[in-house]
């Protein structure tokens, strides 16, 4: 079955800091419920976008 969401060793760094994220890799399958949770500024609002950019 194909994944509906994934993302490989997926890295993000703002341009003057540090790495946001750095080695993320996971994948959701149709059908699934996923929560992303973490401290403010951890990166989670960012996931969506890596996928796209």
């Amino acid at each position: 079955m194909s994944a509906l969401y994934e993302l490989d060793e997926v890295g993000f760094r703002y341009r003057s800091g540090p790495d946001v994220l750095a080695g993320i890799s996971f994948a959701i399958q149709p059908g699934e419920h996923v929560g992303i949770v973490g401290e403010s500024g951890a990166g989670k609002s960012t996931l969506p976008a890596c996928r796209s950019a």
